[in-house]
């Protein structure tokens, strides 16, 4: 029978899993996932509209790593809150739960992010860009999606990132979602390191009795790391990933919301989706430069 505190934790990585199923037909699988029922009665977060419109003009320089070789510096985001008709298919507004989604919204690529090769300085040329905001009510946390068309392969040494329709994504969280989601991190930490303690005394026991003792709590503590899978909270940051984004300033009851500065970049060509590599929020026109050195 499992504990209290395990069903909690399981309860909690559905509801992550959830609110990440709006989105499943273009994300890669390495994001949370799971079998559950369809997300079609559910409803957007009360709070998106005014969360979205508060970063009208907010500015995001973002690194991209592409594989271990390919580093894109310099690309810079300006937001707005204005709809945009000229844009690449978005994964919230244009997936299987359009509802969920605060809709298209302009984004302007104020500066190209760029990166030297052999064939000296290139500047990566993207079109048709735009973003969303995915986010379910009562969900610890939402998306923040980029989209845009890179209109050309472009490569350093034997890796490519490729021609196409691409997206970058962050997760977003509410204080208590981020609170509560680092705490069952740090338990399912907490497992793994038991579990790690309880093997290095079992393979130490030379006594035949103690070594069969260490050998029940290894078991039991491997079952506790089974409940609690560590992977499962990769998309919960640290205290050093995360900055507090704007907030309405017509909504005295709109929520702190906090925006994770490691995300992924990935491609969608139907019908694959292609993890490309991380994405790293390094300035922001909200947060004092400090914050990121």
């Amino acid at each position: 029978m499992k504990s209290t505190a395990a069903m909690k934790s399981l309860a909690f990585l559905a509801i992550i899993a959830m609110q990440q199923q709006e989105v499943s037909a273009f994300f890669p699988s390495s994001i949370l996932s799971a079998g559950l029922s369809s997300l079609s009665k559910t409803k957007i977060h009360p709070q998106l509209c005014d969360i979205v419109n508060a970063q009208d003009d907010t500015v995001l320089q973002i690194t991209l790593n592409i594989g271990q070789q390919l580093g894109i510096q310099g690309l810079t985001f300006e937001f707005h809150t204005d709809g945009n008709d000229d844009v690449v298919p978005l994964p919230g507004i244009n997936g299987p739960h359009p509802h969920l989604s605060s809709g298209a919204r302009q984004l302007i690529v104020q500066k190209e992010g760029g990166f030297v090769s052999m064939a000296g300085a290139q500047h990566v040329k993207m079109d048709h860009a735009c973003w969303e905001m995915v986010w379910k009510e009562d969900a610890p946390a939402g998306s923040l999606i980029c989209g845009f068309e890179i209109m050309d392969d472009y490569k350093r040494n034997e890796v490519t990132l490729p021609k196409g329709r691409a997206y970058i994504s962050f997760p977003i969280w509410t204080t208590e979602g981020l609170k509560m989601a680092r705490e069952h991190k740090d338990r399912a930490l907490g497992f793994v390191k038991d579990k790690n303690d309880a093997l290095d005394k079992f393979q130490q026991e030379s006594n035949p009795i103690r070594k069969a003792l260490q050998y029940r709590e290894a078991c039991l503590a491997a079952e506790k790391c089974s409940l609690y899978p560590v992977k499962n909270y990769d998309i919960v940051p640290d205290e050093d990933e995360t900055v507090q984004i704007p907030k309405h300033q017509d909504n005295e009851e709109q929520q702190d919301i906090w925006l994770t500065t490691k995300g992924l970049i990935w491609s969608k060509e139907a019908p694959h989706q292609i993890l490309l590599g991380s994405a790293n929020i390094v300035k922001s026109s909200f947060v004092s430069d400090d914050h990121f050195n």
